[in-house]
């Protein structure tokens, strides 16, 4: 038979794991701490732990945790986990979902892949390889460019600096504009 108590700390030497709980009713009792292989996800004080009888006269181990303080939105079938900071606040999560989607999100950023197996990611930048090359501009956005003087000094040239301009070490002048032509978001693949 199991019992509930409450988290007070976690503890790790090497490979054992401990957890320190209140059952209520006396003294804090010593549990190891025991979870699925490739679970690492130590509880935070505050966290419910289930203990149940262990080998050895007295010993129990905690199996299992509960947050009591977030809410759970994962629908059945489903599997979501997350991360939390030291006061217990959600920082990251991740959510497998029943109509196949994938969601990764910090709050900053999501990562999404679609049932589909589409791939988005609405963030406010996106990095692609190990030395990720110049970002992309896209149609609205502004640029800065360089106006090379001879395209400047042209006859007819639609491109006229206008004091007051910056000019480069090579006599180029400096420009903004914003990019009239392209796509409106950003598209990698083939």
């Amino acid at each position: 038979m199991g019992k509930t108590a409450v988290v007070e700390v976690f503890e790790r030497s090497g490979a054992v794991e401990t957890v320190r709980v209140d059952p209520g009713g006396g003294a804090s009792v010593t549990a190891d701490h025991c979870a699925s292989p490739g679970d690492d996800s130590p509880p935070l004080p505050g966290d419910y732990a289930e203990l149940v009888e262990s080998t050895g006269k007295g010993n129990e181990a905690a199996v299992g945790y509960t947050d009591p303080n977030n809410t759970r939105e994962a629908a059945p079938g489903e599997k979501r986990w997350y991360a939390r900071d030291a006061d217990g606040n959600v920082v990251s999560s991740g959510w497998h979902k029943a109509d196949g989607t994938i969601l990764v999100t910090n709050g900053n950023g999501t990562v999404q892949i679609a049932p589909d197996g589409t791939v988005s990611m609405p963030a406010p930048e996106v990095l692609l390889g190990e030395t990720p090359g110049a970002p992309v501009a896209r149609r609205g956005e502004p640029v800065a460019v360089v106006i090379p003087k001879l395209l400047a000094a042209a006859p007819g040239s639609p491109c006229v600096p206008v004091p007051p301009t910056a000019v480069t070490s090579t006599g180029n002048y400096v420009g903004s504009g914003m990019v009239v032509s392209g796509a409106a978001t950003v598209k990698a693949g083939p």
